[in-house]
């Protein structure tokens, strides 16, 4: 099953994300920018996600757009606009999703006259959670190269959608992780910020 997180940017650079991770320590992989967008792949879940969505969403002054697929079944994002969070959205395969705002999304990626291709992305029933996240970037118009891909995807020599070469992609840090190693059993001081 597909699990994967990753956090789409509007309104940066590569060499601005870059450098900014270079300077904050992170570790990431960074794509290159395509039509204004650039996405950052950490090796991150759970509340640190949300937290360097909106560290980079104020530092850089952009939209930060930071998603979490578990297993194909759910896909949890939160939005963030010059570092306050504007949106979030939770849907599970079968179940009704809950929040998100399809004029505040898509007025986050410059796109106001898709909101109802947007609304329509985020209520459709029974979509398996890659899916959705598939829908939800192409009434965006955005391009796919954060749909079902991540860090551990990127390790293992994968290539995002519309990124002609897998060198085009930037991994900044230090450390790889090993995929047999969950993140919170690694020491606080080794663990991404």
């Amino acid at each position: 099953m597909t699990t994967y997180t990753n956090i789409t940017l509007f309104g940066t650079t590569q060499d601005e994300l870059v450098t900014y991770c270079e300077v904050s320590a992170i570790t990431a992989y960074i794509s290159p920018t395509l039509d204004d967008i650039t996405v950052i792949y950490p090796p991150l879940v759970g509340e640190p996600l949300w937290q360097l969505a909106e560290a980079v969403s104020l530092r850089l002054n952009c939209s930060a757009l930071a998603v979490a697929v578990a297993d194909d079944a759910q896909l949890v994002y939160r939005l963030y606009v010059g570092g306050r969070m504007t949106d979030e959205y939770s849907s599970r395969y079968g179940q009704t999703p809950l929040g998100g705002n399809p004029q505040v999304l898509a007025e986050a990626f410059d796109a106001a006259e898709e909101v109802d291709a947007v609304r329509a992305a985020l209520l459709r029933d029974t979509l398996l959670a890659s899916e959705r996240h598939y829908e939800i970037a192409d009434a965006l118009i955005l391009p796919l190269m954060m749909v079902d891909i991540g860090f551990e995807y990127l390790e293992d020599g994968e290539k995002p959608r519309g990124v002609d070469d897998h060198d085009d992609v930037v991994f900044v840090g230090e450390m790889a992780f090993d995929d047999s190693t969950p993140l919170d059993d690694y020491p606080d001081d080794e663990e991404p910020v």
